[in-house]
């Protein structure tokens, strides 16, 4: 059980950097798109920093708390934060842009929406996903 709430508070933190790197690139993102960007495109330059982002803080996370090597225990701090990281973007498109719930989720059928799920994905197993190296050393 321990080891599961360590896990669980790695992912809040994990959620944490990567909230605060998406606060911080998606006004860059929608000031291209103002610019003339094709959503997209705009889309596809955040996507690399934010993969960069998630590497380099579930790296920096699973080594702060000292999560465990199982996979369970890497799923189990993935998990919660891009979970956390779902319902934030679905708050932030009701309180910037006044969506409903269903606008939210419907944004999920477009191009950008689905570069943003495939990212949602890599974020949760990204941490699991760096086992190879956490064995390789």
């Amino acid at each position: 059980m321990k080891r599961f709430q360590r896990s669980l508070r790695a992912g809040c933190t994990y959620f944490l950097a990567v909230f605060a790197a998406g606060w911080a690139f998606g006004p860059i993102r929608e000031a291209f798109v103002s610019a003339g960007v094709e959503p997209l495109t705009a889309v596809f330059f955040e996507a690399p920093a934010m993969l960069l982002v998630m590497y380099l803080s579930s790296a920096l996370t699973v080594r702060g708390f000292q999560v465990s090597p199982r996979i369970a225990d890497r799923l189990a701090m993935g998990a919660p934060a891009m979970a956390l990281m779902l319902v934030a973007d679905l708050l932030g498109g009701w309180a910037v842009r006044g969506w409903r719930l269903q606008d939210g989720l419907a944004y999920f059928a477009t191009s950008p929406g689905v570069v943003f799920a495939v990212l949602l994905i890599l974020g949760l197993l990204m941490p699991a996903l760096q086992m190879r190296d956490r064995l390789a050393s």
